[in-house]
């Protein structure tokens, strides 16, 4: 089977591996990856983030991670899931 496969570097590959194309964009499944598009990946999933909304995201993400840490120090310090998630809005 032969796909794409996006790497910022590739070691132990000699003779295994080649490059056909850079900055190129490839068709992934349902959607359209772009050249400099940021991909994020964990055990959960992919997600690939268009550029034009990229500040939007990163800092709505951020504003996520936020409330997250606030509502975690709350709840070690014994607070009450509901009267914190009632406060933050997040788990």
């Amino acid at each position: 089977m032969k796909g794409p496969v996006i790497a910022r570097s590739v070691y132990g590959s000699e003779g295994r591996g080649y490059v056909e194309a850079i900055d190129v964009t490839i068709p992934c499944g349902d959607i359209t990856v772009r050249p400099n598009e940021v991909v994020f990946g964990d055990y959960n999933g992919i997600v690939v983030i268009p550029q034009e909304i990229e500040d939007e995201v990163l800092s709505r993400a951020l504003e996520k991670v936020s409330g997250e840490n606030k509502t975690r120090r709350e709840l070690l310090d014994g607070k009450l899931l509901a009267e914190v998630y009632e406060k933050y809005e997040v788990l």
